[in-house]
């Protein structure tokens, strides 16, 4: 009857409830929240002012400060804090944050595989030795090998078969123990019904490889023959190895 609006007369005045998106202070009505509203690519979301850039002529856009979308997504919170703040932590930060909303048994139904979800992917940064990064930082600032590493970590979230995936050289500025996990990943590809291909120099690579192509007699123009080609223990055996 009343719209979606009731207004209850009480010893204490008139208290307004409503389920409909209007404040009733200023009055402004809102849109149903929309994903497009926490995306500085999508029209809707972005800010108006840089456009989705976060920075006008190089300096931090004074209207988003920086968060690229606009003020309805800067007003959606999780954790008192909106997307921007939630990827300016590391995934180790994030993954604190979330054992919070966990432990709230009434957003439980909402929550629980949303955060699963985040925790698989949080999981596959950690195994492949990025869980040091900032969420929100820039491609164009990665390193090769942590680049294709977040590549990797994608095709991992994958349910993809039947695919070729090459990495020139994956291992390159890990610690061996991050190279570690990182071979586990590629051979879970591999199980799941891929062709991965690396191309590497680093020795535990190459012994995990199921076979090898080796192509020299040199570097540069001197290369581009195959000198052998074979699994692990025939190259071992093969003569000059």
């Amino acid at each position: 009857i009343g719209g979606g609006t009731v207004v209850v007369l009480g010893p204490s005045g008139e208290r307004v409830f409503s389920s409909e998106r209007t404040c009733r202070v200023c009055q402004r009505g809102f849109f149903k929240p929309d994903p497009e509203d926490l995306s500085f690519n999508s029209r809707r979301g972005r800010c108006t002012k840089c456009d989705g850039y976060g920075s006008v002529r190089n300096k931090v856009c004074p209207t988003c400060n920086g968060a690229r979308i606009n003020e309805t997504g800067r007003n959606i919170r999780l954790l008192d804090k909106n997307i921007f703040e939630l990827t300016a932590l590391s995934s180790v930060e994030l993954r604190a944050a979330l054992k919070k909303i966990s432990a709230d048994t009434s957003l439980s139904f909402i929550s629980d595989p949303i955060i699963q979800e985040l925790n698989g992917k949080l999981d596959t940064l950690t195994h492949l030795g990025l869980d040091h990064l900032s969420l929100n930082r820039e491609c164009a600032t990665l390193s090769n090998g942590e680049l294709q590493r977040l590549r990797l970590g994608t095709a991992i979230g994958s349910p993809l078969c039947g695919v070729t995936y090459i990495f020139d050289e994956p291992s390159a500025g890990l610690h061996p123990a991050d190279n570690k996990r990182l071979l586990g990943k590629l051979v879970e590809l591999k199980d799941r019904g891929n062709t991965v291909i690396q191309i590497e120099h680093e020795i535990d690579n190459i012994r995990a490889a199921e076979e090898i192509i080796d192509v020299g007699p040199g570097a540069g123009t001197h290369g581009g023959e195959i000198v052998f080609q074979g699994t692990v223990s025939e190259a071992v055996a093969s003569k000059g190895s």
